[in-house]
Protein backbone atom coordinates (compact mmCIF):
# COMPACT_ATOMS: atom_id res chain seq x y z
CA UNK A 1 0.00 0.00 0.00
CA UNK A 2 2.76 2.33 0.67
CA UNK A 3 3.78 2.06 -3.10
CA UNK A 4 0.60 3.82 -4.22
CA UNK A 5 1.30 7.30 -2.81
CA UNK A 6 4.77 7.55 -3.63
CA UNK A 7 4.72 10.57 -5.88
CA UNK A 8 2.90 12.36 -2.94
CA UNK A 9 5.86 12.15 -0.80
CA UNK A 10 7.07 15.20 1.16
CA UNK A 11 11.10 14.86 1.53
CA UNK A 12 13.20 16.53 3.67
CA UNK A 13 15.20 18.40 1.25
CA UNK A 14 11.92 19.97 0.59
CA UNK A 15 11.60 21.06 4.01
CA UNK A 16 12.93 24.00 6.49
CA UNK A 17 14.55 22.26 9.18
CA UNK A 18 17.25 24.10 11.40
CA UNK A 19 16.99 27.54 12.91
CA UNK A 20 18.82 28.44 11.04
CA UNK A 21 17.19 28.39 7.69
CA UNK A 22 14.06 29.71 9.64
CA UNK A 23 16.09 32.19 10.88
CA UNK A 24 17.30 33.57 7.46
CA UNK A 25 13.75 33.42 6.29
CA UNK A 26 12.58 35.94 9.08
CA UNK A 27 15.37 38.34 9.11
CA UNK A 28 15.84 38.28 4.94
CA UNK A 29 12.29 37.73 3.58
CA UNK A 30 11.50 39.10 0.40
CA UNK A 31 7.77 38.61 0.12
CA UNK A 32 5.10 38.24 2.70
CA UNK A 33 1.40 37.61 2.31
CA UNK A 34 -0.75 38.12 5.09
CA UNK A 35 -4.41 36.83 5.04
CA UNK A 36 -6.58 36.61 8.77
CA UNK A 37 -5.51 32.79 9.03
CA UNK A 38 -1.88 32.96 7.61
CA UNK A 39 1.37 34.32 7.24
CA UNK A 40 2.92 33.50 4.44
CA UNK A 41 6.94 34.85 4.74
CA UNK A 42 9.37 33.86 1.81
CA UNK A 43 13.28 34.09 0.66
CA UNK A 44 15.35 32.89 -2.07
CA UNK A 45 17.21 30.02 -1.29
CA UNK A 46 20.07 29.01 -3.08
CA UNK A 47 18.48 25.74 -3.53
CA UNK A 48 17.31 24.10 -7.43
CA UNK A 49 14.08 24.15 -5.40
CA UNK A 50 11.38 25.48 -3.43
CA UNK A 51 11.27 24.28 0.67
CA UNK A 52 9.11 24.90 3.04
CA UNK A 53 8.44 25.31 6.87
CA UNK A 54 5.95 26.01 8.94
CA UNK A 55 5.21 27.55 12.28
CA UNK A 56 1.70 25.99 13.89
CA UNK A 57 2.11 27.42 17.64
CA UNK A 58 -0.13 25.19 20.38
CA UNK A 59 -1.40 28.97 21.45
CA UNK A 60 -3.38 29.08 17.97
CA UNK A 61 -4.17 25.87 17.45
CA UNK A 62 -4.53 23.86 20.96
CA UNK A 63 -5.34 20.37 19.59
CA UNK A 64 -2.43 18.18 18.55
CA UNK A 65 -5.28 16.51 15.62
CA UNK A 66 -5.81 19.96 14.18
CA UNK A 67 -2.26 21.30 14.19
CA UNK A 68 -1.46 17.93 12.29
CA UNK A 69 -4.33 18.61 9.80
CA UNK A 70 -3.14 22.32 8.97
CA UNK A 71 0.92 20.66 8.52
CA UNK A 72 -1.22 18.24 6.04
CA UNK A 73 -3.48 20.69 4.35
CA UNK A 74 -0.07 23.34 4.12
CA UNK A 75 2.32 20.27 2.64
CA UNK A 76 -0.47 19.17 -0.05
CA UNK A 77 -1.02 23.00 -1.44
CA UNK A 78 2.91 23.62 -1.19
CA UNK A 79 3.79 20.68 -2.99
CA UNK A 80 0.66 21.08 -6.13
CA UNK A 81 1.78 24.73 -5.84
CA UNK A 82 4.51 25.97 -8.85
CA UNK A 83 6.70 27.76 -6.37
CA UNK A 84 10.43 28.84 -7.90
CA UNK A 85 13.59 28.31 -5.66
CA UNK A 86 12.17 29.76 -2.97
CA UNK A 87 12.46 29.23 1.27
CA UNK A 88 8.89 29.76 2.67
CA UNK A 89 7.48 30.02 6.28
CA UNK A 90 4.30 29.56 6.72
CA UNK A 91 2.62 31.00 10.17
CA UNK A 92 -0.95 30.21 11.37
CA UNK A 93 -2.96 32.52 12.93
CA UNK A 94 -5.84 32.22 15.59
CA UNK A 95 -9.11 30.57 14.29
CA UNK A 96 -6.77 29.57 11.24
CA UNK A 97 -8.56 25.52 12.52
CA UNK A 98 -11.97 26.47 12.31
CA UNK A 99 -12.24 27.31 8.48
CA UNK A 100 -13.30 24.29 6.29
CA UNK A 101 -10.44 22.31 4.40
CA UNK A 102 -11.70 23.61 1.49
CA UNK A 103 -11.79 27.31 2.63
CA UNK A 104 -8.09 26.79 3.53
CA UNK A 105 -7.14 24.93 0.72
CA UNK A 106 -7.93 28.15 -1.60
CA UNK A 107 -6.38 31.16 0.49
CA UNK A 108 -3.04 28.67 0.57
CA UNK A 109 -3.30 28.56 -3.05
CA UNK A 110 -3.90 32.13 -3.72
CA UNK A 111 -1.16 33.00 -0.89
CA UNK A 112 1.35 30.76 -2.50
CA UNK A 113 0.63 32.12 -6.12
CA UNK A 114 1.21 36.10 -4.79
CA UNK A 115 4.50 34.69 -3.54
CA UNK A 116 5.54 32.29 -7.36
CA UNK A 117 4.47 36.02 -8.82
CA UNK A 118 6.45 37.91 -6.74
CA UNK A 119 9.69 35.96 -7.51
CA UNK A 120 8.85 35.41 -10.99
CA UNK A 121 8.54 38.79 -11.86
CA UNK A 122 12.05 39.68 -10.58
CA UNK A 123 15.52 40.25 -12.52
CA UNK A 124 17.84 37.52 -11.49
Amino acid sequence: MAGIMTDQGFSACRRLSTFGEFDAVFKNNQAKVSTREFLLLAARNREDHSRLGMVISKKNTSHAVDRNRLKRLVREVFRKAKIPSVDVVVLTKAGANQQSKQILTNILEKSFQKISSRFNTEVT
